[in-house]
C-alpha cells in the first residue's frame, strides 16, 4: 500500500508541478508572488515536522526573541522559499 500511494502522490506532485511550469508565466507578476506566499503560509501550516524543527532551529539561533517572533520569521521563511 505504501509503495502505490507513494506512486500516486509522486504523480499528482509532478502533475501540479508541471501544470504550475505551464501557468505561471502567463499570469501577472503580483498574483504570483500573492500565491507564492499563500502557498508558503499554507506550508507553514500543514508541514508539522517541517514547522517544528523550524520552531526550534530559531529558538536555539534567537533564545532573546519571543515565540511569536519566531512563528513569524519560520512563516515568512516558508513564503520567502515559495516565492524562490
Amino acid at each position: 500500500m505504501g509503495s502505490a500511494w507513494k506512486q500516486i502522490r509522486y504523480r499528482i506532485e509532478w502533475l501540479a508541478l508541471r501544470t504550475l511550469a505551464a501557468v505561471i508565466p502567463l499570469c501577472p507578476r503580483g498574483l504570483v508572488r500573492c500565491g507564492a506566499s499563500t502557498l508558503g503560509s499554507l506550508a507553514f501550516c500543514f508541514d508539522r515536522r517541517g514547522r517544528v524543527t523550524s520552531l526550534e532551529n530559531l529558538r536555539l539561533v534567537f533564545p532573546d526573541r519571543g515565540e511569536g517572533e519566531r512563528r513569524g520569521m519560520a512563516r515568512q521563511a516558508y513564503q520567502h522559499f515559495a516565492r524562490m
